[in-house]
């Protein structure tokens, strides 16, 4: 092809056009080929089944591990497949480690189990919580204008957190709220 300022024979545009073009014949059967290959794909994959324990903990602890379980949220999603159920396998050990956090157990050990078998999977959790963080030392002080006014007082004196007890980040959140 041979191009003279910035510019194409028209022969030279049809030589470049035969050379590339495909005829329709043969992308329909490309198309045919790829669109069969997705359908028997996905036509052999069959829904995951997933069962998730949980151990170690009770009440609001467990709620709110298994509300952080991302496997455990998705446990009955159709479209879930064996690659994810191992991913989010994974990932169990933060998910509960989050989950139990605000309570005041950062140091939480987890014990995670994956089996499969002809049911599915079966995704088992035993977890330690480990010692909860205690409150040392409260020192909550009002500066300023407010420090005289009776409401702050009477708030300050029922402060929910106290020396000894286990650090809940819902109880201290709530109590900034009322100051």
């Amino acid at each position: 092809m041979h191009i003279k300022r910035g510019r194409c024979s028209r022969d030279d545009k049809r030589q470049y056009l035969q050379f590339f073009n495909i005829s329709s014949f043969s992308c329909r059967i490309v198309f045919a080929f790829l669109f069969s290959f997705c359908l028997l794909s996905t036509a052999n994959s069959k829904p995951v089944s997933v069962k998730v324990d949980v151990t170690g903990v009770g009440g609001a602890l467990k709620e709110n591990v298994l509300a952080y379980l991302t496997l455990y949220q998705q446990k009955d999603n159709v479209r879930l497949k064996e690659s994810t159920v191992k991913r989010l396998h994974d990932k169990a050990a933060d998910d509960i480690a989050s989950a139990l956090a605000p309570f005041g157990y950062y140091n939480s050990k987890v014990d995670p189990v994956l089996t499969k078998d002809e049911q599915g999977f079966h995704a088992k959790y035993v977890i330690e919580k480990g010692p909860p963080v205690l409150v040392d030392l409260v020192n909550v002080s009002v500066e300023g204008s407010g420090k005289d006014n009776r409401g702050i007082k009477k708030v300050i004196a029922q402060w929910a957190l106290s020396t000894g007890k286990i650090l809940d980040q819902a109880v201290y959140e709530l109590s900034l709220i009322h100051i």
